[in-house]
């Protein structure tokens, strides 16, 4: 029973946990892709505001107050009237070709959204798209795969720390639960004890009532008294033995559940109370479902019918 106890208290504990983790990771990284995302549309936004270079901003400012100086990043812009590259500028990045810059222009030109990212030769291009005439549009790129590099590095570390966190605190958890349940375990053997040693103590003066309940019988023969002395001998007698029973039943450490008829265990039981009742004047009728099953072990499902 402290065994599974045990095993539910380490599940638990290490779900909880497992929570906590994929909450902070989830929070960590939702906010670090929100950064992401705000730099990016703040520098395309001055690409755009300077018609594809940064004039004369020789720093950007990050959300986190650090400085990057704008020859750092790699861009380049297009000018399109109907489709038609009107003018370009590549000069601030080696990994694209003027056909290249050209075909992507058109191709984010003609989509819906002014702002996006595309992926192209394993590098993420970051575009925005304005208007800056009646027949001409703008289109900036920014070489973006050291952002989304590096959010993706985070998420992968933060996955890896959080893994190693998680066995670490299992480990601990195992280690600890054995110390958390004492209490349980030590206040349940003083329950059983107390129980058994409860039951020994009565069975002697029950025992010595009956006995002399017996003698007097004898003596005077049975009356109304000595029958409701022994009516109650032996029902603290049969109450001690449920206790005792009771307390066994659930120290058994492994039981092995079968299909049990449970109708005709209810009934066996039942049939026990008959006599008494009978005896008192008193009918008795069962009124049981037939064929109820159920997975129990019969034995104690047949001493826990009685005592209920």
């Amino acid at each position: 029973m402290f065994r599974r106890l045990r095993l539910q208290f380490i599940m638990i504990t290490s779900l909880a946990i497992l929570f906590i983790l994929i909450f902070t990771v989830g929070i960590i990284n939702t906010v670090r892709s929100f950064q992401t995302e705000q730099e990016i549309s703040k520098v395309l936004n001055i690409l755009t505001e300077n018609n594809g270079s940064f004039g004369k901003i020789k720093k950007i400012e990050t959300n986190q107050g650090r400085e990057i100086p704008s020859d750092s990043f790699r861009f380049f812009s297009l000018t399109l009237s109907d489709d038609k590259v009107v003018s370009q500028d590549t000069s601030h990045t080696f990994l694209i070709n003027d056909e290249e810059a050209a075909r992507y222009a058109l191709t984010v030109s003609r989509l819906t959204n002014n702002l996006g990212t595309i992926r192209e030769k394993n590098i993420n291009l970051s575009y925005q798209v304005s208007k800056v005439s009646r027949d001409k549009i703008l289109v900036v790129f920014l070489d973006t795969s050291s952002y989304y590099n590096s959010s993706q590095a985070l998420f992968s570390l933060s996955i890896l720390l959080s893994l190693f966190a998680f066995i670490f605190f299992v480990i601990i958890v195992s280690a600890l639960s054995g110390i958390v349940i004492r209490p349980f375990i030590r206040n349940y053997e003083k329950q059983r004890r107390f129980i058994t040693n409860a039951g020994h103590e009565l069975k002697t003066p029950l025992a010595i009532i009956s006995a002399n309940t017996e003698l007097q019988e004898l003596m005077t023969g049975e009356n109304e008294w000595t029958k409701s002395t022994n009516d109650q001998v032996a029902r603290l007698t049969n109450l001690v033995n449920s206790l005792v029973a009771l307390s066994r039943l659930e120290e058994q450490p492994d039981m092995v559940l079968q299909d049990v008829d449970f109708s005709y265990i209810i009934e066996d039981a039942a049939e026990d109370f008959k006599g008494p009742v009978v005896r008192d004047g008193k009918s008795f009728v069962m009124d049981i479902a037939p064929d109820i099953h159920v997975k129990a072990e019969e034995k104690s499902l047949f001493e826990l019918v009685t005592l209920l």
